[in-house]
């Protein structure tokens, strides 16, 4: 499978805030042409379960190379405002509170979420970035699916993902084999009218086909949620890499570009 995205061996950890110039608000209309600016990703990490350092940058480096995206990160959420987050298109979870209790970002920096989605942007997570916050109601909606009370999974394993909804986001994506995590029983599937279910695996412990990606309208806005992604070699899978990048895409601007190559003329996954 080519693909437009790949993500590239890791060098050292990134922990610092780079600055990055204010990118344009991409219009959501799938339609319309490709905007050539750069979208805005801002990756929220520094407390997981999981060695957020090395997917943190893993997940960086590709966003960069994939010529879409400027990137920076944040180690610490409960210091988001309005303001601080207004310069960007998406933001990405690598964040949780597990050991910690009942950790949330503050009242302030949700309440910025929630309006940067509802009014036009984008909130996406991956893997246990959305095992946390189970008290903050918009976090769960926007993002659909997650970790809660009554998910688990099984020994990391090899298995098939596959695409039963058509969608910008895995539109051109064949089927993959990839070794992860595979969770069951995600929690937060209550009915929305929004939310699609855009990738699934079969999981040996349910018997049944397993939501691994989805997607939802905020307001304005859109949630993207990947199960897959426990590590930094699992992240590196290329048909991971591929959904998790026009996830984020999509979360920012409404629409996908096939690959790099067509940026400048303008042709998107309709």
């Amino acid at each position: 499978m080519k693909t437009g995205h790949g993500l590239a061996t890791v060098g050292c950890i990134l922990c610092a805030i780079a600055s990055v110039a204010p990118g344009a608000l991409p219009v959501a209309d799938s339609s319309l042409p490709c905007q050539p600016e750069q979208l805005s990703v801002l990756i929220i990490t520094g407390s997981n379960n999981h060695e957020w350092q090395s997917t943190t940058k893993v997940l960086r480096q590709a966003c960069e190379q994939s010529g879409r995206f400027v990137v920076d990160v944040t180690l610490t959420p409960e210091t988001l405002t309005v303001d601080s987050i207004s310069k960007y298109d998406v933001l990405v979870s690598n964040w949780n509170a597990f050991g910690k209790g009942n950790l949330r970002w503050g009242e302030t920096a949700e309440k910025a979420v929630e309006d940067f989605v509802r009014k036009g942007k984008g909130l996406a997570a991956f893997h246990a970035g959305s095992a946390s916050l189970h008290d903050w109601a918009a976090f769960q909606e926007i993002l659909g699916g997650t970790w809660a009370k009554g998910t688990s999974h099984g020994a990391r394993s090899s298995f098939t993902v596959t695409f039963p909804t058509e969608h910008p986001v895995t539109a051109g994506i064949k089927d993959f084999e990839t070794n992860d995590e595979l969770w069951y029983n995600l929690a937060n599937l209550h009915p929305s009218d929004s939310r699609k279910v855009l990738a699934t695996a079969y999981c040996e412990i349910t018997k049944k086909q397993e939501p691994v990606a989805l997607c939802t309208e905020y307001g304005k806005g859109r949630g993207f949620m990947l199960v897959l992604g426990h590590d930094a070699k699992a992240l590196q899978n290329e048909g991971t890499s591929e959904l998790l990048l026009n996830g984020i895409e999509w979360a920012a601007s409404g629409a996908v570009c096939v690959n790099n190559d067509n940026i400048k003329s303008g042709e998107k996954r309709q």
